[in-house]
């Protein structure tokens, strides 16, 4: 199947499971457990967080707007527009 566009922006859903989150000063906050797709449009809708915790006992998990988050490719994560949507 060929795609058209630009794909080098393109990133499977999956591989992004891990990612770190980052807040205010680069702060990390928690990582991207999983990216939530809306059905209707194919774009992601939310990324479901994980905070806290030790070898994923205890965490707690925030689901965050997408569009909160941008890429930063220095921190090699996500950087949150607010933490006030996280907890």
């Amino acid at each position: 199947m060929a795609m058209e566009g630009n794909s080098e922006n393109l990133i499977a859903s999956d591989k992004e499971s891990g990612k770190a989150v980052y807040g205010a000063e680069d702060k990390k906050i928690g990582s991207i457990e999983r990216v939530m797709i809306d059905k209707s449009s194919g774009e992601p809708a939310y990324a479901v967080l994980s905070v806290g915790g030790f070898l994923g006992v205890g965490d707690e998990h925030y689901p965050v707007p997408w569009r909160l988050l941008r890429f930063d490719s220095e921190l090699d994560g996500y950087i949150a527009a607010t933490s006030a949507a996280i907890g």
